[in-house]
């Protein structure tokens, strides 16, 4: 294991800039166990997809989180389980679809 140490990227905390988005925000976002989403009032936020426990479609989309907290997002549930499906298979902790 000597000749193999693991070179870990240094990960910045700033999500926004002056203009308030960024490509910067959004990699970094990828990178964390965040995604993007958006309140029924238009404001955009950030959640912790570790959170979540599930997800409803009542029309409005519902997101329950483990301590039980619960959040209606703009966003359609299959929008909300894609982003979060997507987090986890960055972790490859759920192998991504095959390619054919």
């Amino acid at each position: 294991m000597a000749g193999s140490a693991r070179h870990r990227p240094q990960r910045s905390l700033l999500l926004t800039d002056d203009a308030g988005h960024s490509a910067q925000a959004l990699t970094i976002v990828k990178k964390l166990s965040m995604i993007k989403l958006t309140r029924l009032d238009g404001e955009s936020f950030i959640l912790n997809a570790e959170l979540i426990k599930y997800v409803e479609a009542r029309p409005d989309t519902f997101i329950t989180l483990v301590g039980g907290d619960r959040i209606v997002v703009s966003e359609p549930s299959e929008i909300v389980m894609e982003r979060t499906l997507q987090y986890h298979q960055s972790k490859q902790l759920i192998p991504s679809p095959p390619v054919f």
